[in-house]
């Protein structure tokens, strides 16, 4: 009986530390809550900023909005990653002060709050303009301050600060733009045909998605599968390097490609040369069986297009500028005289009657690097 009165006792001492304490410790978001906003009007004038601009010692990036829609002016009118634009607005109008920092000039540095035109200065200034040219907002983002804080130090004023979570603030052209261009996944494609002049190249989707290629000469074998399956799996989430308008560029004379999707969506591209580069173009058309979806995919995708060019990046454009030298390789004679004379039967076939050749399982030897 007394032991149980005593565990009685004792667990109501428990209930009554555990009650105390989360009384006496402030909730985080009451906390947050309590801390001053860098910039307390800006979360009402979001939607009134036209121009962001980012300074850093290396140079500087603007985005504009245009007609309703973000643009980089730098990369010809591109689109601007819009999800990045609202990112970076979001958290200046969401940033909260946790604590004052130095008002030295002399240990802006230390900090990363140093103003960008003086040498060795890591910092990047944002400044929000609205339609009129007016400063909305305009700050010096420095180091981080750990526990996901960030050092600042508002524009004019001498006093840094501790502010609440700030993301990265892309410094690249590159890294504002709408980077993706072509979203196909692996597993929706039936065919790709590439042409590099009279050369020609041929793949088909067979079992389990597994690309394969099709008219394989003579005493020649695929040299690695993953090779075939790179066509495919490149185009989903293909990213830009840059981009150009196409009016200046001659189409007439690249290499071009194909791609056919299993709802009747054709993906097509011609290559260009310019300024030691290959420039991209895109065209979607939907087959007469195509779904309607489809046929809503492909004059989305060719509104995007519409007047542009693109460089890829550069692992991207090496895995569709592959030709047939690149993915096939001799059959060596320690397979067999028997074993190559069949080889070259089946492969001489497959080329005159257009029959599928798979890519071999991988050897003991191969090795993809």
């Amino acid at each position: 009986m007394h032991s149980a009165r005593s565990l009685s006792v004792l667990g109501l001492l428990v209930v009554a530390v555990v009650a105390a304490a989360v009384f006496l410790v402030p909730r985080d978001d009451a906390m947050q809550a309590g801390r001053a906003l860098l910039y307390p009007a800006l979360g009402d004038r979001v939607n009134d900023v036209a121009t962001l601009s980012v300074r850093h010692a290396n140079g500087e990036v603007v985005v504009e909005k245009r007609d309703g829609a973000w643009v980089l002016p730098s990369s010809h009118g591109y689109a601007a990653d819009a999800g990045v634009v609202r990112r970076v607005l979001l958290d200046l109008a969401g940033a909260r002060i946790v604590e004052p920092k130095t008002s030295k000039p002399a240990l802006y540095r230390r900090l990363g709050v140093a103003q960008v035109s003086e040498p060795g200065s890591t910092a990047r200034q944002v400044t929000l303009r609205d339609a009129a040219g007016d400063i909305v907002a305009s700050v010096l983002i420095g180091d981080r301050a750990g526990g996901g804080d960030r050092y600042v130090r508002r524009d004019a004023e001498a006093q840094s600060l501790r502010v609440t979570a700030i993301g990265p603030v892309p410094l690249a052209a590159e890294d504002w733009l709408q980077s993706t261009i072509v979203d196909v996944e692996r597993d929706e494609i039936t065919d790709i045909f590439i042409e590099h002049g009279d050369e020609r190249i041929e793949l088909t989707a067979g079992a389990g998605g597994e690309m394969t290629l099709r008219h394989v000469p003579a005493g020649r074998r695929v040299a690695y599968q993953f090779a075939l399956n790179d066509f495919a799996s490149t185009l989903a989430g293909l990213e830009l390097a840059a981009v150009r308008p196409d009016d200046d560029l001659d189409f007439g004379t690249g290499w071009s490609g194909r791609v056919v999707t299993r709802d009747g969506l054709e993906v097509r591209f011609e290559t260009a040369s310019a300024d030691d580069a290959t420039w991209f173009r895109f065209q979607a058309l939907a087959a007469d069986a195509a779904t309607g979806e489809a046929a809503n995919r492909a004059q989305r995708m060719n509104t995007g297009w519409d007047g542009w060019a693109y460089r890829l990046r550069e692992a991207d454009f090496d895995r569709l500028a592959k030709r047939r030298d690149d993915l096939l390789e001799d059959i060596p004679d320690a397979d067999g005289a028997a074993g190559d004379e069949e080889a070259s039967t089946v492969d001489e076939s497959a080329a005159s009657s257009g029959e599928v050749v798979p890519a071999p399982s991988p050897r003991a030897d191969s090795n993809p690097e």
